[in-house]
């Protein structure tokens, strides 16, 4: 005191956290984080999420170290008088905090059959002034929802019009000394993910804004969905059943490529993989279509051909001034002649099938070429194996104007 009414204060704080643990829990946070190590390159079969990702942890220690100081002068009006000591009603500060602690909410969704965090899961939190919805990251981690008052809330996840079991929270789920709620729930899908990216036939660079054509074979049902800004497409499998998927854009065309969930555990597998090549048409531009077969010394068109000669019938309709010639191949085993004249019969009813689908004669020329055209050296009296016969019976398209 300077004197009854002007005084002098200063005042020093120092804290300091008690190094990594305080009494038996830690003191510190741990960051983890999950690097892709193997991206999809080919079709492949996924048994476990660490196929494509390893595990990466980097933990950092947060000592907290502050101090403050002050200093100030005071101006004390009036008397000074004794101070009286007055009853203090309010309610206690534990009890305030009790009731008013907020939480962070976490959601993390796995699939239930493999135990792996499952992305594109919408997850809804409903409750106490919330109304929350969030899209599951590849981590399988919704949306973290911050300073959420103790209440009762409702939690459900979403994907693929299946939803998971509602997780109910309580205030007993408030009652603990972390900051942040941490919950799991499980979405049980028994359909396979297939995971798919179209490319650049040139440039191998992911395309985006691609229509794919989802077909099974059996039940003939197409779906189809356009691959995002990444290049990339996603379809629901069932079990036990073969697929063809396409390319539909004009100006464009792709293989058949086929997918099969036959063989495959779902408890051990839950993501098929494909990379989809997109080849721009032009002129002159030949292909060899994949998968089309016929039966030994036949010339009519099987039934897994038809899948793929209905790829050649949607290009055509989908560019109008695009004509081709469609060739059939044989390897060089039997007589030469005859191997012309088969090739030449094969050629002739791929090009009635395209016909009888809408497609004008005079846009479609038909070749045989039998065994004139070898792709390698399996040659009369030369002697090869299966795989290099197969290489040369072949059925090509080339563009003969676009």
């Amino acid at each position: 005191m300077l004197n009854k009414h002007f005084s002098l204060f200063g005042h020093v704080d120092y804290v300091q956290t008690f190094g990594e643990k305080f009494g038996s829990k830690a003191s510190r946070f741990a960051i983890e984080r999950v690097e892709e190590t193997n991206p999809i390159t080919e079709t492949t079969h996924v048994k476990t999420v660490w196929d494509h990702y390893g595990d990466v942890r980097e933990t950092k220690q947060t000592p907290h170290k502050t101090m403050q100081a002050g200093i100030g002068l005071k101006y004390i009006f009036g008397r000074k008088e004794s101070p009286t000591v007055k009853e203090d009603n309010s309610p206690k500060y534990d009890e305030e905090v009790k009731k008013i602690a907020l939480k962070d909410l976490q959601i993390v969704v796995k699939d239930k059959q493999t135990n792996l965090a499952l992305s594109g899961v919408t997850v809804s939190i409903e409750g106490t002034d919330i109304h929350d919805r969030s899209v599951t990251d590849a981590s399988g981690q919704a949306s973290k929802v911050s300073s959420i008052k103790p209440g009762q809330y409702q939690i459900v996840g979403e994907k693929n019009g299946i939803k998971t079991p509602i997780l109910t929270l309580t205030e007993t789920d408030f009652q603990t000394s972390s900051s942040v709620i941490f919950k799991e729930i499980y979405h049980d899908d028994p359909r396979f993910t297939l995971i798919g990216e179209t490319f650049d036939c040139a440039t191998a660079q992911n395309l985006a804004g691609i229509n794919t054509v989802l077909t099974h074979t059996g039940s003939k049902v197409n779906a189809s969905q356009t691959s995002d800004a990444e290049g990339k497409f996603i379809y629901q499998l069932d079990g036990q059943s073969d697929f063809t998927v396409v390319a539909n854009q004009q100006g464009r065309y792709s293989q058949t490529e086929i997918v099969s969930t036959k063989g495959l555990d779902r408890s051990q597998t839950l993501y098929v993989t494909l990379k989809l090549g997109v080849c721009e048409l032009v002129e002159n531009g030949e292909w060899v279509l994949k998968n089309i077969h016929y039966d030994f010394d036949r010339s009519d068109i099987r039934q897994d051909a038809v899948t793929i000669l209905d790829n050649v019938v949607a290009v055509m309709k989908q560019n109008p001034t695009l004509r081709i010639e469609l060739s059939s191949h044989t390897d060089s085993r039997g007589n030469d002649n005859y191997n012309l004249k088969l090739s030449q019969r094969r050629a002739d009813s791929a090009v009635d099938y395209l016909v009888a689908n809408g497609i004008a004669r005079n846009r479609l020329v038909a070749r045989g070429y039998g065994e004139t055209k070898l792709l390698n050296d399996c040659r009369n009296g030369v002697n090869c194996s299966e795989q290099q016969h197969q290489e040369n019976r072949r059925t090509e398209i080339k563009v003969l104007a676009y």
